[in-house]
């Protein structure tokens, strides 16, 4: 059977450790084995500040065939220079512009023309960097936006603006499918884009179905709550903070029997949020991606932080930390928006609990059923079914080499 080229554009790439990262190796990892292609890859030389190298991802990305990795500079000073005196170069689109500005460079190191192009944004500069390709090579590209671009109340486009609508457009008409990891996304973008809706899909984050060994639940000496992931801007723990505070003043013994412990990256605020703390959370730092997997499994409960929106139809985020919980089969307690991407999957697949980021009282009553199951010794309360396979990575993979394949067969 004759392989297609398919060239994957990236800034997040193993070994890099961030939630991207490792979302692209699951998509790669699960797309080789269907056997259908080689896959080339364009990615950033060295790794982001917020994704430090981690050997333990490594392997994940096995088996393309060849990796440029491009080099541009990314010096930390020269970025907050940017950010403080050309707020609107660094937001086009985004502080990696200059990877962008390789791509002929990038075009000229690939041994093979490629066949078919796959990007995965965020950071956005991975779609421009891609559009570019696309045009060079003229061949078929599926444009993937792991977080909405213009549309986004979280990564700004202001001092930019119609720069961005205009590079967004031009990339939505050039791309032959624009995926989502949401439907509340891709509704989104369908009021904005009516007429590309009919090239819409959504490709969800996914979990790896061989990345964790179950274990069936056990009570431990103490009802143990893990959470692992970044707490930077509106993404805090102040609510679990305020329940726990309650539950000191109403039932301190709840509070004498939690274990809660975090792994993750903070930003000011929220480090000295936690230097002032007077309830028992362990901050335990960044931890590389298999020992972040193993506190989990040790979890007797996941916590799920989202950003706290004013508006909740701006909650569009798929967290990719919630497909790692449910491979883990344990309960988890989302703090969130109503009717947010993230209130819809728990919903739906029945994980555990929501609570918006105002409601404190709620949050510290589900503490304290947890607490109750937990003496109880309740393995049906902790321990939940097998993960959806609608989220598996193979599954998700599988759909992904039929649409590339489709895409080349219409050229």
């Amino acid at each position: 059977m004759v392989k297609h080229n398919v060239l994957l554009v990236s800034l997040a790439f193993p070994p890099g450790n961030d939630s991207e990262s490792l979302q692209v190796a699951k998509y790669v990892k699960y797309l080789l084995r269907t056997n259908r292609f080689h896959v080339d890859v364009i990615t950033r030389l060295g790794e982001s500040r917020g994704a430090p190298r981690d050997q333990s991802i490594a392997d994940l990305a096995n088996g393309t065939r060849q990796i440029v990795r491009v080099g541009y500079a990314a010096n930390r000073y020269v970025r907050f220079l940017l950010r403080k005196l050309l707020p609107w170069m660094a937001r086009k689109p985004d502080l990696e512009f200059a990877f962008v500005r390789k791509w002929a460079w990038a075009a000229q190191q690939l041994y093979c023309r490629p066949d078919v192009i796959y990007s995965r944004s965020f950071p956005i500069s991975s779609t421009l960097m891609a559009y570019e390709l696309s045009k060079h090579f003229n061949i078929p590209w599926i444009l993937h936006l792991s977080d909405p671009w213009t549309i986004s109340p979280i990564h700004s486009v202001k001092f930019a603006k119609n720069w961005n609508d205009r590079s967004e457009l031009h990339c939505f008409e050039q791309a032959s499918l624009l995926s989502f990891t949401s439907l509340e996304t891709l509704k989104r973008y369908a009021v904005k884009y009516p007429q590309f809706e009919g090239k819409m899909v959504i490709y969800p984050n996914v979990y790896d179905e061989e990345g964790a060994t179950y274990l069936p639940w056990e009570k431990s000496i103490k009802l143990k709550i893990v959470y692992t992931g970044g707490l930077v801007n509106k993404r805090n723990p102040i609510s679990l903070i305020r329940a726990i505070e309650l539950l000191q003043k109403t039932d301190p013994k709840i509070v004498d029997d939690l274990d809660i412990s975090f792994a993750g990256q903070l930003d000011f605020e929220t480090k000295k949020l936690f230097s002032k703390l007077e309830v028992p959370i362990n901050h335990v730092g960044n931890l590389p991606f298999l020992k972040a997997m193993q506190l989990q499994a040790s979890a007797d409960i996941l916590m799920l932080f989202d950003y706290d929106f004013k508006k909740s139809e701006d909650a569009l985020f798929f967290p990719s930390k919630l497909l790692d919980y449910m491979l883990m089969r344990r309960r988890v307690l989302a703090i969130t928006n109503t009717n947010s991407t993230s209130w819809r999957v728990m919903h739906d697949q029945r994980l555990g609990d929501c609570f918006t980021h105002q409601d404190v009282l709620g949050l510290a009553n589900s503490l304290k059923s947890a607490w109750n199951a937990w003496n109880e010794n309740r393995r049906d309360y902790f321990e939940l079914p097998p993960a959806d396979t609608a989220f598996a990575a193979s599954t998700n993979a599988l759909r992904l080499s039929e649409d590339l394949l489709g895409v080349c067969n219409e050229e």
